[in-house]
């Protein structure tokens, strides 16, 4: 079974431009710090919807492989 992350505060939508605008400029923490504040959901709504851990692991990775490109790294 797919385990949780640890329990994160949610960023504010002026917290999350701040990190996305680190990321932008090339801050590589802050890429682990956008993917650590996201997972969190993408997961629970991926096992509320009952998907296998597998297709669960594949969105995921989709999901920040959009991400980052919306952040163009």
């Amino acid at each position: 079974m797919y385990k949780l992350p640890h329990k994160r505060k949610n960023l504010t939508k002026q917290e999350q431009l701040e990190l996305i605008k680190r990321v932008q400029a090339g801050d590589s923490s802050a890429v682990h710090d956008l993917v650590v504040s996201e997972q969190g959901w993408l997961i629970n709504l991926a096992l509320r919807c009952k998907f296998d851990a597998t297709i669960i692991e594949d969105a995921i990775g989709e999901a920040f492989v959009v991400l980052l490109k919306a952040c163009k790294l």
